[in-house]
C-alpha cells in the first residue's frame, strides 16, 4: 500500500497547510513538520504516529504537540514511533498522554532521528 493510502481520512490539515491534526494511526511525510495529535481517553484507542523514512528527509525537524480529548479521562496515549530504518537504533520517547505534551524530534543527515525535546506528564 502507498503511503497516500495509509493515511487516515481523520487527518485534516489547517487553513494555512502549516499544521497537521491527527486522531488516528498516521505515517508522517518530510511536510508535515507540526502536528496536533488528539490523545484519547482510553488504552484501547491509542495509537501510534510513524515518522518518515529517515533517508527521506535529512536536516527536517518535526514538532509534535499533544491535546486530550474531551471526555472522561483513564489512560489512552499517542506513541510517536520511527520506521526503525535509522542507525543507532529506534527513537525512543515517552508516549503524548496530557494536553501539552510535546515531542521536537530533527533527523540527522538522514542517518537516524534525535529528540530534541520530550515534554510529558
Amino acid at each position: 500500500m502507498d503511503e497516500a493510502g495509509i493515511r487516515n481520512q481523520k487527518i485534516l490539515a489547517s487553513q494555512d497547510g502549516s499544521e497537521l491534526q491527527v486522531a488516528a494511526v498516521t505515517y508522517l511525510r518530510p511536510c508535515d513538520n507540526v502536528v496536533r495529535v488528539k490523545i484519547p481517553l482510553a488504552a484501547a484507542d491509542s495509537y501510534s504516529v510513524y515518522l518518515p523514512q529517515v533517508a527521506s528527509c535529512p536536516g527536517a525537524e518535526f514538532t509534535i504537540v499533544g491535546y486530550r480529548a474531551t471526555g472522561s479521562y483513564v489512560d489512552g496515549e499517542v506513541a510517536v514511533k520511527d520506521l526503525g530504518d535509522g542507525a543507532g537504533g529506534a527513537v525512543t520517547t515517552d508516549g503524548l498522554s496530557a494536553d501539552g505534551d510535546r515531542l521536537h524530534l530533527k533527523n540527522c543527515g538522514g542517518k537516524f532521528y534525535a529528540t530534541l525535546a520530550d515534554v510529558t506528564t
